[in-house]
């Protein structure tokens, strides 16, 4: 996993601006949602994917490792 040092701080109403570098390298936009993860004493920030990681479906989903797999794609994966 790359990672990155940034000294950010959160102002009085709990918001962090992620640095543009950072927003440019996981192809962040204005409106973009990102999930949040703990992890120990981690703070994972996810890009939120509404459907299944592979082929956008929306329905059937289950999650592996914080991705979202649908049922079709779940069952090709098996086959390999």
């Amino acid at each position: 996993m790359k990672s990155a040092f940034c000294d950010c701080k959160i102002d009085a109403l709990g918001r962090m601006v992620l640095p543009k570098p950072i927003r440019n390298s996981f192809h962040l936009a204005e409106g973009d949602r990102l999930d949040i993860f703990f992890d120990d004493d981690k703070i994972v920030l996810k890009k939120h994917i509404e459907g299944c990681y592979f082929c956008g479906e929306a329905e059937h989903l289950q999650t592996f490792k914080s991705v979202a797999i649908c049922k079709n794609c779940l069952a090709a994966l098996k086959e390999i």
